[in-house]
């Protein structure tokens, strides 16, 4: 998420994300609040094979970015997948 500042200053809206591995999601949140209005319509596909950093997640992704649309996968990226849905 280094390039924040770029995707701020440039003129596209909303951005398309897979996140693997995505953990407790903390420097996501932070991107977004960074990004401002430019994360508007997003979508971010967070993966992780924790149910508890997904529900973590959850929860502070849901105050700091209400207007991004997000969709949560609990499966293993580095071995077998189990594909549950959050």
């Amino acid at each position: 998420m280094k390039n924040t500042q770029s995707l701020k200053n440039s003129s596209i809206n909303g951005i398309s994300v897979l996140d693997i591995a995505c953990g407790s999601c903390r420097d996501l949140s932070d991107a977004i609040v960074q990004m401002g209005t430019k994360s508007a319509d997003g979508y971010f596909h967070c993966v992780d094979a924790e149910q508890k950093a997904i529900e973590y997640a959850k929860e502070v992704l849901q105050v700091n970015a209400p207007e991004v649309l997000f969709q949560w996968e609990v499966s293993n990226s580095m071995g077998e997948l189990s594909g549950t849905q959050a």
